[in-house]
């Protein structure tokens, strides 16, 4: 990609903030989305056993914990309705959904007003006693949408913005907030109504209660294994966070315990699922915090080499989960990415795909992030700041030489 296509596609995804981060996960997903297309051009990705146990590393490992957790736990965390209801009622815990209307740093003020008053005539909706269905219809979080807005289940202090959180804090069920603004946008929190939510409500409060549970068991799991990690290791973690795809073949021990080892490469999968978030507080947490991000990787390690799926139908579920999973993904990405929709994709394909992206006429997608880590450590690549920052300048001036947002 070149610094003049970069400021096009700036240009052409305003509203859309003008800022060197923004830009630069930009030409990262073209990157990527160009390494799939590369790799798919001389490999059949469907059916690429490499590619198949890159793209659900993270997802078998989760199903795989997941049972271990539950045949373990699962019974000690059961709750009778009366002690949901009183979870619910109590002030420890807020099941919160939310609508937003995205804004940005470089939303014109013009764009950001319509986008406020958006969200308030939603807001007056709702209060005139109009169904939070429709509510969610018109938010632009598509993570959320899907699931009626849902943000999660949350202890005080625990969501972010903590302006939603404190919102969320105020309300009583079927209550929304008013229209709270957010780096992010304009947001709408809202309280469902136990009634509405029961189901959720409780599979949410008992996955809650049985990681807790667990994080008392694999503390006394860790002691009972000598799990230790390196003094070094910390420093090797922050290496491992800046490029993951460069360690995906790394044997390095960055933690031991009796019978094995937590190795580079395991971390370095782990690591390209954090969201960005979750990677800043990684970075910033300093050596004490990053010695027990590790300690907690490998008591992970420990419960999956210590797991034994002894059920020949619970195996052949995962696998065939696994099959499926993988399958959808590379059927997803060869159609998005060819030009007609059924060539092998091409850079042309990835050229469309990411012009109809930035304008909107694509729903955003992401490549699992492990194989998205696998497929950047078999191409050369690089994102240049120095074109990067020419590529913003020179979308800023394309767009005030427009004398308008396009």
């Amino acid at each position: 990609m070149s610094t003049d296509r970069l400021a096009e596609l700036l240009v052409l995804a305003q509203p859309f903030p003008l800022e060197i981060d923004a830009a630069s996960d930009l030409a990262m997903q073209w990157v990527s989305v160009s390494a799939l297309a590369q790799q798919a051009s001389t490999t059949d990705l469907r059916t690429d056993p490499q590619a198949l146990v890159e793209s659900m590393w993270l997802e078998r490992r989760e199903w795989i914990l997941d049972q271990d957790r539950e045949a373990r736990l699962g019974e000690a965390v059961e709750l009778a309705p009366p002690a949901i209801e009183a979870a619910f009622e109590s002030d420890s815990l807020r099941l919160v959904a939310h609508v937003l209307r995205r804004v940005g740093p470089e939303t014109p003020a013009q764009e950001r007003l319509l986008q406020q008053r958006t969200a308030e005539r939603i807001l007056s909706n709702l209060v005139s006693g109009g169904g939070w269905d429709q509510a969610v219809a018109q938010s632009e979080d598509l993570s959320t949408r899907g699931a009626a807005g849902l943000l999660g289940l949350f202890g005080p202090g625990e969501l972010r913005p903590q302006a939603l959180g404190r919102a969320a804090f105020r309300l009583a069920p079927g209550e929304a907030s008013s229209v709270i603004q957010s780096p992010s946008g304009f947001h709408i929190v809202y309280r469902p109504l136990l009634e509405d939510a029961r189901g959720l409500f409780s599979r949410r409060l008992h996955q809650r209660r049985l990681l807790h549970a667990d994080g008392e068991a694999n503390r006394a799991l860790a002691e009972a294994r000598g799990l230790t990690v390196p003094d070094d290791a910390t420093g090797r973690l922050v290496e491992i966070a800046s490029a993951p795809y460069a360690f995906l073949d790394d044997a390095q021990v960055l933690a031991n315990w009796s019978g094995g080892a937590l190795t580079a490469s395991v971390v370095a999968r782990y690591v390209t699922a954090l969201p960005d978030d979750g990677l800043d507080e990684l970075l910033s947490a300093g050596d004490e915090g990053r010695q027990r991000f590790l300690a907690d990787l490998a008591t992970r390690e420990i419960r999956l080499s210590e797991f034994r799926l002894d059920d020949p139908a619970l195996a052949e579920a995962i696998d065939s989960l696994v099959v499926q999973g993988h399958r959808a993904e590379m059927d997803y990405w060869l159609t998005a990415l060819s030009v007609d929709g059924a060539s092998p994709p091409s850079e042309q394909g990835v050229s469309t795909y990411t012009e109809a992206l930035v304008a909107r006429r694509q729903d955003p997608s992401v490549i699992s992030p492990v194989l998205e880590a696998w497929l950047l450590s078999r191409v050369e690549h690089q994102v240049r700041p120095e074109g990067i920052r020419a590529a913003v300048a020179a979308a800023r001036t394309m767009i005030q030489g427009a004398g308008s947002t396009p």
